[in-house]
């Protein structure tokens, strides 16, 4: 996780995949990284860890990433559990 040292940097933003589970999270933790709130850094980062930490870590596949994203988006009722068909170059 890069979000803090990019940011700190001088990017202007940042589009963590966990951001689609937790945008809470990583909204406040933008805020806090423009505030300079180190503290606040460190917690927030933490628990940004943690989610994705629970997230990603469903399987020992590379697969478990993408599922681990579909399960809880579906869970927020963003998306359904359906995954598309991969697409192949002939």
């Amino acid at each position: 996780v890069y979000m803090v040292e990019c940011i700190q940097a001088g990017a202007h933003g940042c589009v963590p995949s966990i951001g689609n589970v937790v945008p809470e999270i990583c909204a406040k933790l933008y805020d806090a990284i423009i505030d300079g709130n180190d503290e606040k850094i460190e917690i927030l980062k933490k628990q940004m860890l943690d989610a994705r930490k629970r997230v990603y870590t469903s399987g020992k596949s590379w697969f478990s990433y993408v599922s681990g994203i579909k399960s809880k988006l579906n869970e927020k009722g963003i998306t359904g559990t359906k995954m598309a068909e991969p697409f192949v170059m002939e």
